[in-house]
């Protein structure tokens, strides 16, 4: 499906999708407002729970900058707890998950290259779940735990129609476009909210989902521009997101900065065996708008820009590879038989039993 429509009014998106081959590079936004959260969120008591999140929460809006000062006190005291599960997850204790190899400093492609224990109905045999059981966990600004969703169009900014949850059946890509109003946006209070996505299993367990921001830079070099849904060596993956904020830019009650995702893609790849998935991977592209300048009036895609959700269903090419390097050793083996096999029959008709081969 591919759908490109007009939301008038709708607060959902920002700048248009950069053209370019990488996300544009977006500075942090640091206000004295955000100073004041900062020095709530970390306080005296690190043991906080609410606060911790949010810290954790104020460095998402930072798009993961390890060199801000929210980043590197949630590091800082993230890195003082264990893990407080057996599996390759990577949660502090008492603490929001942020980032995947903070703790267990593990590769996305070792991330990626988890199946989880979900039967996916992918030919219309009745044979496993027909629709894709994502679920969101959702927070606050200041911490305060919102509540589970199931997902459905929480990841679009598009007006719903009856085709907006078709990304969830199995198989199936899906790509839809439109064009979002701003002013609401830049002019009305926004309740920022803050997602981690999990897929369901068949045992009813509640799976992370990796998260790639584009837009993230480590020393200065954006590591996950330009990634799929199995090119993942030498990204950052990450646990939690928002789609739109203007509370991180608002001071003296003035919002003066927009940031907000511009571009969300869902990566589905198929696994080996039948009707199963690796995890999924979702990118988010932000971008920035000076609030001060957005106008109603505006219909260029400063104040209207075009928004994009997409969802790709993929094979991984690893067991492709696999299987055609099989059948070209076969073929060589094969080849080299069929050669001998001649050589003898030639052999055998141009000297006779008793002939000498002539060595001179």
């Amino acid at each position: 499906q591919d759908h490109e429509r007009h939301a008038g009014g709708l607060p959902g998106s920002s700048s248009a999708p950069d053209l370019a081959d990488t996300p544009p590079t977006l500075p942090p936004i640091q206000t004295p407002a955000r100073t004041g959260y900062i020095t709530r969120a970390a306080g005296e008591d690190e043991w906080n729970i609410q606060g911790c999140e949010q810290l954790g929460n104020l460095c998402v809006l930072q798009l993961y900058d390890e060199t801000t000062v929210v980043c590197q006190a949630y590091e800082r005291i993230a890195e003082t707890r264990s893990s407080t599960s057996e599996s390759n997850y990577d949660a502090p204790q008492g603490m929001p998950w942020l980032y995947y190899g903070l703790l267990n400093h593990q590769d996305a492609s070792a991330i990626a290259g988890t199946v989880p224990q979900l039967t996916l109905d992918l030919s219309s045999s009745g044979a496993g779940v027909s629709s894709l059981p994502f679920v969101l966990a959702t927070y606050a600004l200041n911490g305060t735990f919102l509540g589970l969703q199931n997902v459905s169009a929480q990841l679009q900014f598009c007006p719903p129609t009856p085709q907006s949850s078709g990304w969830l059946l199995p198989g199936y890509s899906y790509a839809e476009q439109c064009t979002v109003q701003l002013f609401g946006l830049a002019s009305d209070s926004l309740d920022t909210v803050f997602y981690d996505l999990f897929l369901t299993d068949d045992t009813n367990t509640l799976i992370p989902v990796p998260v790639r921001i584009l837009n993230f830079l480590s020393a200065g070099v954006q590591v996950n521009a330009g990634g799929s849904g199995t090119a993942t060596t030498g990204n950052r993956l990450f646990r939690r997101f928002f789609l739109a904020d203007n509370a991180a830019g608002t001071q003296d009650g003035i919002i003066s900065a927009l940031r907000v995702a511009t571009t969300v893609t869902v990566w589905i790849t198929k696994a080996d065996s039948d009707g199963s998935i690796y995890i999924p991977m979702v990118d988010i592209e932000y971008s920035e708008r000076d609030a001060t300048l957005v106008s109603d009036t505006d219909a260029s895609t400063f104040s209207a820009p075009a928004f994009s959700f997409t969802v790709h269903y993929t094979m991984s090419m690893s067991s492709f590879y696999n299987t055609m390097q099989i059948v070209f050793s076969l073929l060589c083996i094969f080849a080299g038989m069929v050669a001998f096999h001649r050589a003898r029959i030639w052999s055998d008709r141009n000297y006779a039993p008793a002939e000498q081969w002539d060595m001179h």
